[in-house]
Order: structure tokens, then C-alpha cells, then sequence
């Protein structure tokens, strides 16, 4: 390699830095004017902290409420419960998550539709607010009908009962012997599929 294709070499170099210093330029501008943007946006939307106190490492404060331009709180994080509400348009909560609540969601008549507990039990809700499914922490699975009888039930062993308006099981798809039984509304065995 000659000397001149050295130069224009480390020509095309220098101006590919060039170039990329001046993309860097306009990605930190760019960065600014969006920080300053939220800063501006943050205030103009009334968010607010209230009773805090600012030290320079640390905020500490008993409660924090987000509110829309309607000054409705639409979020509030509460430091006596370690709870975060979500609240809708109209003030009422849609969202609960918190350590003794675990997480709830409600629906737009504020009726609880769903609960994941701290334990790790997922219920669900119909409209009425009567229990229609749940997955319990040991990994069953439950679904009632409308007056909360258990109709079905998913084992963690693959194992499936479907019982009757009465509670008793009618058909069973048994996950350790790979057969179906399916019973009278005695319980008396009425048929095997193997």
C-alpha cells in the first residue's frame, strides 16, 4: 500500500468520525428535547408528589397521585400499604396491585372480575361477581357454573372430572390410566373407554 492510499484512506476515515459525530450531536440534542419535553409535559398534565420531600439521592414521600387534566387521580402509589391504584376516567379503581391485595382488576361497574393473589390463586369473575373459574397454587383448575357448583376440574396430572348440577362426577378422563369412565348420576360406573 502507497502512501497516498494510506492518506485517503485515513481520509475517508476521519470523515466517517466526522459523520458520526454529528449523528451522535443530533441523538443528544434529540435526547434533550425529549427530557425537556416530558419535564414540560409532566407539569402542563398537573403531576403531582404530595407530601414529599427531596433530598439529592432520594425522594421520600407517603404518597404519589398521578392525575388527567380533569384533576381526577387516575394513579395513586400509597407508601403505608405498598399499594398501586389505576383509576379510569370516571374515578373508579380498574386496577389494584398491592402485597396483601396481590393483583385485582375490576370492570367499568367497579365489580372485581379477576384476582391473582399473593399465594398465587387466579380467580375469575362473572358480571354478578360469583366465582366462575380459579386456578388454585397447587395447579388446578376449576370451573363453576353460574350458582358456583364446580362443573370441571383439570388436575396437574392431566386428569379431567366433569361433574353434574349435583356435584357428582359424570366423566372422567383419568391421566394415570389413559381411559375415560363415564358414571350414572349415582356414581355407579356406566361405562370404560380404554
Amino acid at each position: 500500500m502507497t502512501i497516498e492510499e494510506r492518506f485517503e484512506k485515513l481520509e475517508e476515515e476521519v470523515k466517517t468520525l466526522r459523520e458520526q459525530k454529528g449523528r451522535l450531536r443530533r441523538l443528544s440534542l434529540a435526547s434533550i428535547a425529549l427530557a425537556l419535553a416530558a419535564l414540560i409535559g409532566g407539569t402542563a398534565l398537573s403531576v403531582r408528589a404530595y407530601t414529599a420531600s427531596i433530598e439529592p439521592t432520594s425522594i421520600s414521600t407517603t404518597s404519589i397521585t398521578l392525575k388527567d387534566a380533569s384533576n381526577r387521580a387516575r394513579i395513586a402509589l400509597t407508601g403505608a400499604n405498598g399499594q398501586i391504584l389505576m383509576a379510569d376516567e370516571t374515578g373508579r379503581n380498574r386496577v389494584i396491585l398491592g402485597p396483601s391485595a396481590g393483583v385485582r382488576l375490576y370492570d367499568e361497574n367497579a365489580k372485581m372480575r379477576a384476582v391473582l393473589s399473593p399465594a398465587g390463586t387466579l380467580v375469575l369473575y362473572d358480571a354478578n361477581t360469583r366465582v366462575r373459574a380459579s386456578l388454585g397454587s397447587d395447579g388446578a383448575l376449576r370451573v363453576f357454573d353460574e350458582t358456583g357448583k364446580n362443573r370441571v376440574m383439570l388436575y396437574p396430572s392431566g386428569s379431567v372430572y366433569a361433574y353434574d348440577s349435583n356435584g357428582m362426577s359424570r366423566v372422567i378422563l383419568d391421566a394415570a390410566t389413559n381411559k375415560i369412565y363415564f358414571k350414572n348420576a349415582s356414581g355407579g360406573a356406566v361405562a370404560t373407554i380404554p
